[in-house]
């Protein structure tokens, strides 16, 4: 049966401008915090409609807890942390050629470690995420291997790794949000390395609702849903 999930915060294809600050001083200026521009939601809702994205499931508990912090910084919103490995994209063929590109990707592929390192916020979007530290280039090189074929799509920034944790569309107290994740980071205790052992294929059939509509075991054979 088709498992369908609501995922408020998909999006993965946020990149920082080129040359562009970070708001946390990371770079060793000094001054107050530039005022960044919130991400327009409509026209991203829009945009990703009906569209197709590659994800990551994190594992507990730190699923739990980045779940609980996104609640915390956007209330309402209904998160499920993940890693996006190919952003929404509409197919430039048919389904099933998509799936056939992922079957023999990703049938081959072995279970891989991934950590989260820091909490940032991309400039552009005024989005805030968790980086990824070790695991990075493995995801880097994997995102180059599946978007080819009937997967191809022109994405509108360079792939970054990560997990989107709020998409804030008022950006007046943005930098206090980000403060909080990181305060909130900073005192978890869990484990911050993890496992990834399964990637769904999803499908956004209605806004900030995505579909499960094949899940593929990097120990087993992939196997389709619904």
């Amino acid at each position: 049966m088709t498992q369908r999930t609501t995922v408020g915060t998909l999006p993965s294809e946020e990149q920082r401008s080129p040359g562009s600050s970070m708001c946390t001083n990371g770079n060793g200026q000094a001054g107050a915090p530039a005022k960044l521009a919130p991400m327009d939601l409509a026209k991203y809702r829009a945009r990703v409609l009906n569209t197709y994205a590659l994800v990551a499931y994190l594992p507990e508990p730190l699923a739990s807890f980045l779940d609980g912090l996104s609640r915390a910084l956007v209330p309402g919103c209904k998160p499920r942390a993940h890693i996006t490995l190919l952003p929404p994209r509409h197919l430039s063929g048919s389904f099933q050629e998509a799936k056939t590109t992922l079957d023999r990707i990703l049938g081959t592929l072995a279970p891989f470690e991934l950590e989260i390192t820091t909490i940032e916020i991309f400039d552009a979007t005024s989005v805030i995420y968790a980086d990824i530290g070790d695991g990075r280039e493995h995801l880097l090189d994997l995102h180059l291997q599946l978007n080819v074929e009937s997967l191809a799509f022109r994405e509108q920034f360079p792939y970054h790794p990560h997990v989107t944790l709020a998409i804030h569309a008022e950006s007046g107290n943005i930098h206090d949000l980000l403060e909080v994740a990181k305060l909130e980071w900073a005192a978890y205790e869990g484990p911050r390395r993890f496992r990834i052992e399964e990637l769904h294929f999803v499908y956004n059939e209605a806004q900030d609702c995505w579909t499960d509509v094949a899940a593929y075991s990097l120990e087993a054979s992939p196997r389709v849903q619904g």
